[in-house]
């Protein structure tokens, strides 16, 4: 990848996929870009759990009353996406696998 505007490295992060790419001039910085791009990772996973359109706001409301929204909201972030019909769980790599079990 060419390099412009005197710019000494770059992360691109493709919108469908979800790839990652990033590259420096030296090998340092390279290293130093892939230390950070993982951490974001860890820091930021997002697992989509498919739910019963005709029955998942429902759901999500009982959810939200029950006990079980307010131990989750100490591990990870909670939420129904309707136009997909599915649960998020939004937190660290650690922390959403937890609250999957």
């Amino acid at each position: 990848r060419n390099m412009t505007n005197g710019k000494s490295a770059f992360v691109e992060v493709d919108k469908n996929s979800g790839e990652v790419r990033y590259g420096a001039t030296t090998l340092e910085g390279r290293d130093e870009i892939g230390k950070e791009v993982q951490g974001l990772v860890e820091n930021n996973c997002i697992i989509r759990f498919p739910a019963d359109p005709a029955t998942c706001k429902s759901q999500f409301r009982e959810l939200t009353r029950s006990s079980i929204k307010s131990a989750l909201n100490g591990m990870v972030w909670f939420d129904l996406d309707e136009e997909k019909s599915c649960y998020i769980l939004r937190g660290t790599k650690e922390n959403t696998e937890k609250a999957k079990i």
